[in-house]
Order: C-alpha cells, then sequence, then structure tokens
C-alpha cells in the first residue's frame, strides 16, 4: 500500500491534515474501509476488497485548555475513497464519500475523542474513543 500521510499545516491554532492512501494487495490479507476518519459515517471496516484508494482532509482547532494543562480541540473531516475486488471496477464514479464532526481533548489517559460521522445513502456512526 502507498501512503503520503500526515502532512499537517499549521495555522495559528488550527491544523489541517491531507492523506492518501492507494495500493492494491496480493495475498489473503485485505484492505479495509469504514469507521472514524476512514469513510467516517460507516461502520468499522464495513468496505473491503483487494484494491483501496482513500483521500482525507481534516481539519481542527486548539480551542481552550482544562487546568491549564490540557487541551481542549474541535475539528471535522471530509473522506472520499472506497475499496475494490477486481481493478476492473475502479472508478471515479465509485468513490464514496464520508465525513465528521469532533470533539478531542488530551487527559491522563491520553486522548480522548467524541465524533459524529456521516457517509452516503444516510449511514451515519457515533465515535467515542479514550
Amino acid at each position: 500500500m502507498g501512503t503520503a500521510r500526515w502532512l499537517p499545516l499549521p495555522v495559528r491554532r488550527s491544523i489541517v491534515v491531507a492523506i492518501l492512501d492507494v495500493g492494491a494487495v496480493t495475498d489473503l490479507a485485505q484492505p479495509v474501509l469504514g469507521g472514524f476518519l476512514d469513510l467516517s459515517g460507516y461502520s468499522e471496516d464495513a468496505r473491503f476488497g483487494r484494491h483501496l484508494a482513500l483521500t482525507q482532509a481534516i481539519y481542527y482547532r486548539s480551542l481552550t485548555r482544562v487546568f491549564d494543562r490540557y487541551r481542549v480541540f474541535v475539528g471535522g473531516s471530509l473522506e472520499s475513497g472506497n475499496t475494490w475486488e477486481n481493478e476492473r471496477d475502479i472508478s471515479l464514479d465509485s468513490l464514496l464519500w464520508g465525513g465528521s464532526v469532533f470533539v478531542a481533548a488530551e487527559s491522563p489517559l491520553g486522548a480522548l475523542y467524541f465524533g459524529y460521522g456521516r457517509a452516503e445513502a444516510g449511514e451515519d456512526s457515533l465515535y467515542l474513543f479514550v
């Protein structure tokens, strides 16, 4: 799989991230998509196939600090991609779209995320990560 990941563009208290992930596999392991920031709105690993393409644009902004120590962020994403079993099925018309809005915070336990994702055809999901 070829991946260009985390190209952060900091602008004051904001970060914009662009990610491109494309590839194909020849063994039994198949790439999967679905879940938070991987076609948000679709359930985890809902899409699978031998070929994968995914683009993501993620924006988040630091809002404040809690107890003068832990930062709180708000953000959103727009994602487009799909998986295909056969290379001949790959086309721009077959791309799926998803997006999310989220709140994140630093904590003594690590990063906390709460978000909502929406995808084509009304697919949606809530996310909570600790």
